[in-house]
């Protein structure tokens, strides 16, 4: 599978949700995470790409 970029506008995410999310981003950035597999020809990207949302999730904990 190939990382395809795309951009999400707009997402609504309520305190509530914020430290799961986050405990999920970090998983997924595991290599043995079924995500991380997926992209796997794509790793850099993907893992890039996680982390900017963790980024940018993480001021809102």
């Amino acid at each position: 599978m190939k990382y395809e970029k795309h951009e999400i506008r707009q997402t609504v995410i309520l305190p509530k949700d914020v430290s799961q999310l986050l405990r999920v981003l970090r998983r997924v950035q595991e290599p043995t995470h079924g995500l991380y597999l997926r992209h796997k020809a794509d790793a850099e990207d993907w893992v890039r790409h996680i982390q900017a949302i963790y980024q940018t999730i993480r001021p809102l904990q």
